[in-house]
């Protein structure tokens, strides 16, 4: 990619599909590990990392849509949310 090029925008519809097709219920080893390919060129070809990809809000709804995941609410939720806004306010000591 030449410089000052804006790498292509990721397919979260296509990605979310690729995931469920990857994910740990596709029976079939070989379609599963071909889709991870596919994923894995589709992130690269971006220039970022697959991690990354899946916070991005249109690609985390379009998973949340396509496998519709089972999340449970953290018990200590609310005091992880005031550690980060902490964090990123600069506020608080270090945890060593």
């Amino acid at each position: 990619m030449g410089a000052g090029q804006q790498p292509p925008p990721i397919d979260a519809r296509r990605f979310a599909a690729l995931m469920a097709g990857f994910d740990l219920g596709n029976p079939n080893e070989a379609e599963a590990m071909g889709k991870g390919r596919a994923l894995r060129r589709m992130v690269a070809a971006c220039g970022l990392r697959m991690v990354d990809v899946m916070e991005m809000p249109d690609v985390r709804e379009a998973l949340d849509a396509q496998m519709q995941p089972l999340r449970q609410a953290l018990p200590d939720g609310p005091a992880l949310q005031a550690g980060i806004a902490r964090k990123a306010g600069g506020g608080g000591a270090e945890a060593a």
